[in-house]
This record gives C-alpha cells, sequence and structure tokens, in this order.
C-alpha cells in the first residue's frame, strides 16, 4: 500500500495474508478421525480510523486453499487470502490514517477424508451457512506480537490534498473583429489571437466560418496544437461582395472542456468609391461592313460615364490605316451622362482594312480602352456568266421518242445579269427545243434551261445554244449539242419446249418441269402467265418474267400435284408485248398413279416371362416388318407395367421390305405376377396403334440365415482357477443350407471353444457352441467369438465376449490407535474415546469385540461393525469411570471369523483422587461425554491460539 495518497484517488484493492498456526495436538485428532486435507474460509475484521472522523470497519473475506495434512506431524500453519476493498478519501481525511485488524479470526474449516467425503463433526460445531464446515475462533498471540515488537496495526499511510487539473484553456483577444467600410471589390484584414492559459496543450481542431454572408470573409492559420502560456494567430479577410452591413460567425472546435466551442463576431460595411467609370455599351469592335472604294460609311459611338464623378477624356483617336476618321471628340462627360462621336471608313481600294479607336480617361479600373475597327473595301460591281455544262451529249434516242438535259446558267459576279437572248443554231437544231426564263440573274443566282433532243429519223444531229448577256467576261457564249437517232426498239418472245409432258406422279407427289422464255428482240419483254383447261387445278407454275432484256431468258417451273389418279391435261397461256407474239398457249399432260401404302407385321403378339427369379434380370425380342409397298413410319413404342423396358433399333420410317427389332426386359424387385403391354404407334392404316401383351411372375430365391441366440456373453464374476461356461445356440432361419465355413476364437488363453455343428445347418436345423472362462488372473477379460458362414447379410458375425476374474480371499483388519491411554482421570469422572477398525482386505468380515480385565472400563454399545465391507471402517466407543485411585489396564479383543487370530487392544487408565490435581474432568457434568470429532475441534481451540497477519 502507498505511505501516501491524494484525496479523490482510490487505493485499489491490495492482498491481505493471514496464518493461523495449529499444535500438534490438533494434528493428531484429525489423523486420529481420518483426515487427509484441510480447506475453508475465513473473515478478518479490520478498522480505518482518521481526522474527519474517519472510522470505518471492514470485513476481508479470504479463503484457505485446501491443504495435504497427511505428511504433517506437529504444529502447521493455516493460511488465508484475500483482496481488501478499494478506499477513497475526501479532503476531510487529510492527514495520517491508520488500518488495524482485530485481535480474533473466525474460520469456517471442511476436513476431508482420503476420498474427498467431509468428516462431520457433530451439529454443535456445524456453520450455520456450510453443514459440512465447523466453525473454529482463533486469536492473536499477545506474548508472541510483543516480542517482536509488533500490534494490530497493518498500515499507516497520509492522505494528501488532491491534486487539482485544470486542462486546457482557450482566451481570445479580442471576442469581436470589426472591419469598419471596406470598398466593394477591395479586401480588408485583421488578426484574431488565441492563447492557451490552462495546464495542458490545447488541441484546436476545426476553424470554420458560419453565416448567410459568410462568402464575404475568408480566413488562414497555423493553431492545429497551442502549448502551454502559448499563442497563435488567425488572420480574418473582409471582401465585401455588395453593399451595406455584412456580418458572419468564426467557430472555433477545440479540447477546451469548459468551452469547446468558442464563436467571434464578424462585423464589416460594403461600400462603393466615388469614380468615373467608362462603358462604351460592351463593345470592343466596330465592323463597317463591306464599302465599296471610294464610297463612305459612318457609325455613330456613344461614350457613357456609369461612374460617379465626371470623366475627363485624354485622348480620343485613331491609329492604324488613314481609311478611318472621327470627325467629333469627347473631353469632359458628367456623372451619368453620355457624348457621341461619328467614325467613318472610306476604302480607297478594294481589301480589309483594320485601326483602333484608342480613349484614355481618369477611369480608374480602366485609364485606357481601345475600341477595334474593321471594314472590307470592294470593288465596283460587274455580272459574270458560267455555263454548266460547256457542251450536252445526248446518247441514242430512238425515232419518235424525247429525251431532256438541263443548262445551268450562273451569275458569278457581283452585279445582276442580263440575259438578252438563247437561242438555237446549226444543221441539226430542228432536232432540239429550248425552255428557259432567264432574263434576269441576280449576283450569286443560277437560272435552267430545258433543253430536248426529238430525233424525227436515224441519224445524227449536231447543234449549238447562243447565250447573249451583259456578263463582262463572255457577253456571247455558246453551248455545243449533239444527239443521235436510232430506229424504235421492239421485243421478241421465243418459247422452249412449246408443250410440257410431266409423266406420271403418285397421288399427293408433286412433280416439276422447266420452261424457258427467251427474248431475241431489241426492247424488253413483258410476259404473264396463266393456266387453262378442265385438270389446271392439279398445275402450278412459279416465275416472274414480266420484265426480260433484250438477249436474255427467263425461266418458268410448272409443276403436277395429283390428287386422282388417271390422265390430266392442260394449258400454259402466255401474254406478252411482243406484237408478232401476243398469246402462245403451251399444252400439259401428266398422268396421277396410286400412292404406295405401309403395312406393319408384328411377331409374336405375346411375351410370357414364367417363373424368374428374384433378382434376376430376362429379355425376349418383338420383329416389327413393313410388308406394305411404301414406308411406314414409327412415330411411337410405348411400354406399360412397372416391371419392364424396352430398347429398339427401329429407325422413324421403315422402308418397304425391311424389318427392325424391339428388345423387351423384365425384372422385378418383388415375387408376384406382373401384366404388361407394348403398344407400337404406326401410320398404317389399318393397324395405327398395335398391341403386344406382356406377362411376367417373379418367384423368391432361397437363401440360408443365420440367427444366433444370444447376441452377447457376459460371465458372471469367477475366482482365478476356477472355469464356468455359457452356450450359444445357433439355428439356419431361411429356406437354403446354411453352410458354416469357421467358429473361431479371438480371445486371451482365459476362454476355450467348442461346438457340435459339424460344416453347416439346413433349414430351420440348430447347434450349440459353448465358451469357457477360466480366469488365469484377477480383473476383466474381453475377446469375440467369431462366425464365418454363407449368409450374406452379413458373411462375418462376431459375439462380444466379457468376463471378470476374482482373486482368492484375503481378509485383514487394522487399528487405530493400537493402545488406549486415558487419564488422569478423577474417581467418580468419566473420559471417552473411539478407535477406529479399518477393513482393508478384499472380504468383508463380521467383527465383533470383547473387553476384559479392570471393570473401570467399558465398551459403549452403538458400534456398526457386521458386516464391515472392504475399504470401510467402523468405530467401538469406550468409556473410562475409576472407582478406586491407582494405574488400572484391560484389554479389547477384536475378532472376525476369517481371521486366524483375535487382535487385542491394550487399555489404561490412571485414576486419582476426584478434586486432586488431576485433569478437570471433560464432559458436561458428570457422566457427560464427548466424541472423537470434539477432541479434534478441542485441539484446534486449544493449538490455533497464534495468528499473524500481513
Amino acid at each position: 500500500m502507498p505511505d501516501s495518497l491524494p484525496a479523490g484517488e482510490a487505493t485499489g484493492a491490495f492482498n491481505l495474508q493471514v496464518t493461523a498456526t495449529a499444535e500438534g495436538n490438533t494434528y493428531q485428532g484429525l489423523t486420529l478421525v481420518g483426515a487427509q486435507t484441510l480447506e475453508g474460509t475465513a473473515t478478518a475484521n479490520s478498522s480505518v480510523t482518521g481526522p474527519g472522523g474517519l472510522n470505518l470497519p471492514i470485513a476481508v473475506p479470504l479463503a484457505i486453499a485446501s491443504t495435504d495434512i497427511s505428511a504433517i506431524s506437529g504444529p502447521f500453519d493455516i493460511v488465508a487470502t484475500g483482496d481488501t476493498p478499494s478506499l477513497t478519501f475526501s479532503e476531510s481525511n487529510q492527514g495520517q490514517v491508520d488500518i488495524r485488524v482485530d485481535r480474533d479470526l473466525a474460520m469456517s474449516l471442511i476436513a476431508r477424508r482420503g476420498d474427498g467425503s467431509p468428516i462431520d463433526f457433530g451439529e454443535s460445531w456445524h456453520d450455520p451457512d456450510n453443514a459440512d464446515a465447523f466453525v473454529v475462533s482463533c486469536s492473536m498471540d499477545d506474548a508472541r506480537m510483543a516480542d517482536e515488537g509488533k500490534d494490530n496495526l497493518l498500515h499507516r499511510f497520509t492522505v494528501t490534498p488532491a491534486q487539482s487539473t485544470t486542462g486546457p484553456v482557450l482566451h481570445t483577444d479580442p471576442d469581436t473583429l470589426d472591419f469598419g467600410q471596406v470598398v466593394t471589390g477591395l479586401t480588408g484584414t485583421q488578426t484574431l489571437t488565441l492563447s492557451n492559459n490552462g495546464d495542458a496543450t490545447l488541441v484546436v481542431s476545426v476553424i470554420s466560418l458560419a453565416g448567410s454572408q459568410a462568402a464575404d470573409f475568408s480566413d488562414s492559420h497555423d493553431c492545429a496544437s497551442v502549448p502551454v502560456d502559448g499563442s497563435c494567430t488567425v488572420t480574418v479577410n473582409f471582401s465585401p461582395a455588395a453593399t451595406g452591413v455584412r456580418s458572419a460567425m468564426l467557430s472555433i472546435a477545440s479540447n477546451d472542456a469548459e468551452n469547446g466551442n468558442r464563436e467571434i463576431s464578424l462585423l464589416g460595411e460594403g461600400v462603393v468609391q466615388s469614380s468615373p467609370a467608362i462603358d462604351l455599351g460592351g463593345q470592343i469592335l466596330l465592323d463597317f461592313g463591306q464599302v465599296q472604294a471610294g464610297n463612305s460609311a459612318t457609325r455613330e459611338l456613344v461614350i457613357s460615364n456609369t461612374g460617379s464623378a465626371a470623366l475627363t477624356i485624354s485622348k480620343l483617336a485613331v491609329s492604324g490605316a488613314a481609311d478611318f476618321s472621327l470627325d467629333k471628340s469627347c473631353s469632359t462627360i458628367a456623372a451619368g451622362d453620355s457624348c457621341s462621336a461619328t467614325l467613318g471608313f472610306t476604302p480607297t481600294a478594294a481589301g480589309a482594312f483594320n485601326a483602333t479607336l484608342i480613349l484614355q480617361s481618369n477611369d480608374p479600373v480602366t485609364p485606357t480602352l481601345n475600341l477595334y475597327l474593321q471594314g472590307k473595301g470592294t470593288a465596283t460591281p460587274t455580272p459574270s456568266l458560267s455555263l454548266s455544262p460547256a457542251n450536252l451529249a445526248f446518247a441514242e434516242v430512238e425515232v419518235g421518242k424525247s429525251s431532256q438535259k438541263t443548262l445551268l446558267l450562273a451569275n458569278t459576279g457581283n452585279a445582276d445579269l442580263q440575259i438578252d437572248s438563247v437561242t438555237l443554231a446549226g444543221s441539226g437544231s430542228t432536232a432540239y427545243a429550248l425552255a428557259a426564263d432567264c432574263s434576269l440573274i441576280v449576283a450569286g443566282q443560277t437560272c435552267p434551261v430545258q433543253v430536248s433532243f426529238t430525233p424525227l429519223t436515224a441519224q445524227s444531229y449536231n447543234a449549238h445554244i447562243n447565250v447573249d448577256s451583259n456578263a463582262g467576261n463572255s457577253p456571247s457564249a455558246v453551248v455545243t449539242l449533239s444527239g443521235k437517232g436510232v430506229p424504235l426498239a421492239t421485243p421478241a418472245l421465243a418459247v422452249s419446249p412449246l408443250s410440257l409432258d410431266l409423266g406420271q406422279s403418285q397421288v399427293g407427289s408433286t412433280a416439276k418441269e422447266v420452261v424457258t422464255l427467251s427474248n431475241t428482240g431489241t426492247a424488253v419483254l413483258s410476259v404473264s402467265a396463266s393456266l387453262d383447261g378442265t385438270d389446271s387445278n392439279t398445275f402450278a407454275f412459279s416465275g416472274d418474267c414480266s420484265a426480260v432484256a433484250p438477249g436474255s431468258d427467263c425461266l418458268l417451273t410448272v409443276s403436277f400435284s395429283p390428287v386422282s389418279i388417271g390422265m390430266k391435261k392442260a394449258s400454259l397461256v402466255l401474254q406478252s408485248n411482243d406484237p408478232d407474239n401476243v398469246s402462245i398457249s403451251l399444252a400439259l399432260s401428266a398422268e396421277g398413279t396410286p400412292q404406295p401404302q405401309p403395312e406393319i407385321k408384328v411377331l409374336p403378339l405375346s411375351l410370357v416371362f414364367d417363373a424368374l427369379p428374384l433378382g434376376s434380370t430376362a429379355e425376349q425380342t418383338v420383329n416389327v416388318s413393313n410388308n406394305g409397298d411404301g414406308p411406314l413410319a414409327l412415330t411411337a413404342i410405348t411400354m406399360q407395367g412397372e416391371a419392364y423396358n424396352h430398347s429398339s433399333d427401329c429407325p422413324p420410317s421403315l422402308p418397304a421390305g425391311q424389318s427392325c427389332t424391339i428388345t423387351v426386359t423384365f425384372a422385378a424387385d418383388a415375387s408376384g405376377d406382373y401384366p404388361g403391354t407394348l403398344t407400337i404407334t404406326s401410320d398404317d392404316a389399318d393397324q395405327p396403334d398395335l398391341s403386344i401383351d406382356l406377362q411376367g411372375s417373379v418367384v423368391p430365391v432361397p437363401v440360408p440365415v443365420l440367427v444366433m441366440d444370444p447376441q452377447t456373453l457376459s460371465f458372471a464374476p469367477t475366482l482365478v482357477g476356477d472355469a464356468v461356461s455359457r452356450s450359444v445356440t445357433l439355428s439356419n432361419g431361411g429356406s437354403a443350407a446354411l453352410s458354416l465355413d469357421s467358429i473361431t476364437l479371438d480371445a486371451s488363453a482365459d476362454f476355450s471353444l467348442s461346438h457340435d455343428c459339424g460344416s453347416g445347418l439346413v433349414p430351420s436345423a440348430q447347434c450349440t457352441v459353448t465358451v469357457v472362462f477360466r480366469p488365469a488372473s484377477p480383473g476383466g477379460h474381453t475377446g469375440l467369438l467369431t462366425l464365418e458362414s454363407s449368409d450374406l447379410m452379413p458373411s462375418q458375425r462376431a459375439i462380444p465376449l466379457s468376463g471378470n476374474g476374482q482373486a482368492m480371499p484375503a481378509p485383514h483388519l487394522s487399528i487405530n490407535p493400537g493402545r488406549l491411554e486415558f487419564g488422569p482421570v478423577g474417581l467418580g469422572n468419566t473420559q471417552t474415546t473411539e478407535l477406529a477398525i479399518f477393513n482393508d482386505g478384499n472380504v468383508s468380515l463380521d467383527v465383533s469385540s470383547a473387553l476384559s480385565g479392570d471393570n473401570a472400563f467399558s465398551r459403549l454399545d452403538g458400534d456398526d461393525c457386521q458386516p464391515l465391507l472392504p475399504g470401510r471402517q467402523c468405530s467401538v466407543a469406550l468409556s473410562f469411570r475409576p472407582a478406586h485411585p491407582g494405574t488400572l489396564s484391560a484389554s479389547l479383543a477384536v475378532t472376525a471369523e476369517s481371521l486366524d487370530k483375535p487382535m487385542a487392544v491394550a487399555l489404561s487408565g490412571q485414576a486419582v483422587p476426584a478434586g486432586g490435581n488431576g485433569a478437570t474432568p471433560v464432559g458436561q457434568g458428570s457422566g457427560g461425554s464427548v466424541g472423537l470429532a470434539g477432541l479434534v475441534l478441542l485441539g484446534l481451540l486449544a493449538g490455533g491460539r497464534n495468528k499473524r497477519t500481513r
């Protein structure tokens, strides 16, 4: 524990150890009752006293660990340990504080035998909270403590004033930042000092701005960590975005326990500075556009003063091309007023011209302003004619037909183009014609002239077009024309063959042939086709010959699909634009023949699977034949019956004269009759669904079954060298002969085997297997009786064997103590004690005892020694009540029927006159007594007087 402790601070828990010393007679008493270990609990009472009226009782619970006392022969220590509670003292307790322990210690002890069972010392000694424990008290050895210069003071320490701490403390200077008036667009700056007046480091986690006008303010700082008595600076800027009072809040978050969130008010006013402001209406470029060389164009420029003071223009001049001019100047413009100046552009030639109007003024923001001037001088406009194409060549055109082309007149100049005339000339001009309305073409525009060519005869025609205009480049322009007239083209139809025989076709089938249509003419041939005749519904055609080019062929496919037998005739009629063959008729002929039919044949029409052994599988086949003259469509093969399956090599379509096979498999998992049906579905009109009857039966398979009774062999406990036997009955509970392949033992020599089973058993027969158990040593013995047979469920069986060998009887007794001494005892008084008799042999004994000698000794009733089981003990109570003084003696003879001779215990006692120098009688009044457990407790009470605490 500490020598000093600040007020308000906890001591924490401390370990307390208390040692009580038990004298030698305590051990003797515990040994007498068979105690092997000692354990329990205790309570150490103490008090804490000090200034401020401090007087605090404390009870510390202690634990006494289990202690082995079997090897102790004299005094021994009983050690109890536990943790004290944690204590906290107030300011009023400052000064010297003492912790003292009480002189007495109460213990609750449990004495246990070697098997762990508790020893009962009588109800009067019970701990009321634990029936297994007895209560013992002990006190400090004052004489020993005095010799060692000690008392009951456990510890002394001093309570000192509480240690105070404030932590970090944030101080701001100033608490408000007022920026006053700041011109909009400019920035005002102020600083804020953060100081740490505490006794720990100040951590500033966040410095932020808040408020609807926080955007007008900004901050910067290096205040993440401020040491004790240190400071840092926060710089705040104010840049008003508008006029008027502006405000925000600067928030400072820190680890100051009392003021972790500090807010600083920010205030400022945005104002406008009185100054002129030049404004050209947003213009930075003045464009005069295109002006014809020698002509002039003017533009008005408005110069405005949007400021709050007079605008003085110190310079207003044009720099650059001399083609620009300024005819009015502005010198002073009042606030809110404006002035107009006229700028002129007079190009002296064609081309682009640029200049700059320079304005210099007292505008503080824009003291120099440049206005860029540009314009384009253009030449004197003239029209220009362009013809496209320069030549018009017409392809060959049939006599009497027309072809058109377009001639495009374009004005590529910069003035209006006047078209005076558009005329035809030349030897072949009679075959051409013009259509146009192009008297005036605006610059950049076009006008079409439609030219048509219509030859009157088959020859070449050459001519030209004359165009007269005011175009400066070509007042008279010519376009050549060429064309050729050719004879009128006609188509010519040729057909191959002119008649068509499609031969024989089965009803329901289709036959096809091709008819070739050729165009041997010079124009496109157009042909349409149709069918005619009484049997035209059995014929059809396909193909599109509506446009056959000269020299080309077109194919028509003619098909015949009879619905009945007999000769069929019709006509294929061709209509065309061939002037010489407007209509041509082709004769069509064919014959319808009967359709071949399939015929199904199946053998056999029934299958019988008779007396199939259970677990077996049988197969039979069904032959399917097509005896017709057409293919047989096998659409489905289905099976009904749970014991049947099928497979086949039959194709979906079985040709005429061919056959295939269906394999039927029969297998069932239980005996009985199994009917079924195999159904074949086909396109045989007479037998579309043909069924084959299936019959099958399954009979059981005879099997052997090995039955063992019993399933295990357990032998009763048997003396070493003796023998005992048990039998197992084996029987065949099956329907087939059971083969017994082997009957063996997998065990030690303690077991032996014999049987009358031979090599096997017929159904319902049985035999006997005898196993003899003859243990050669004490203890458990195990083994297996293994049988291998033709029973497959399973083929190998095992019967577990177990037996226990017992040693020969060996009776033996032990008596403790082997001698009893009483006294000194006053005449007329009684002293009582007990001795213990232990059966440490291996057989149960009926123990009896007889007393001989001086009649001052007597044997008390109540002992329970018949029978005394192995490993158990009983007690015999004896008393000594002398009637005359002197040393008296007797003998207790202990006998059992299996012992060779009785065991004798010598008794002696010292009798003294009543009231003499002998020991004080023990008990309650004359004739009182105390048992052996009471003597043990008396020993503990007498010996456990010393107590040491640390």
